[in-house]
């Protein structure tokens, strides 16, 4: 089963990629200093939550992090306002993930049913902020 929408989100990944080429976007952000971060999305006219959206996020990795969150029902704008340094780190651990066929797979709907601790990194934190946001959402 296809994610809806992956023939464009795959052009407008690819022209994102094509613009970020040299920036501090275009690679793992875990050990980019904060205003870096934020100096490179204002020239895009971006913010830090849309690195974690499957259209604005530019890198391979990152679109299959903003897949995972879109699969997880999380509030990304919540996620980045209060989870950022965490976010941070989940970035460097997905770009060096060593199963990104498998996770691709589990993302397109052929590995559901796998237990996605099994093979992703940051299949907890995945968890956790799904979990917190459902409680926020139940009180």
């Amino acid at each position: 089963m296809n994610w809806p929408g992956i023939p464009a989100l795959t052009r407008l990944g690819a022209t994102l990629r094509q613009a970020l080429r040299g920036s501090v976007l275009s690679r793992p952000i875990g050990r980019v200093p904060d205003s870096e971060i934020d100096r490179a999305l204002r020239n895009l006219g971006q913010t830090r939550v849309d690195l974690f959206t499957p259209a604005g996020a530019g890198a391979k990795h990152r679109i299959r992090m903003a897949r995972m969150m879109v699969a997880h029902r999380i509030d990304v704008r919540r996620a980045v306002s209060s989870y950022w340094p965490w976010l941070k780190a989940a970035d460097n651990y997905c770009r060096y993930c060593p199963s990104p066929a498998r996770c691709q797979r589990w993302l397109d709907g052929d590995l559901r049913r796998a237990a996605l601790e099994a093979f992703c990194p940051n299949a907890r934190l995945f968890s956790e902020l799904a979990a917190g946001q459902r409680e926020c959402r139940a009180t």
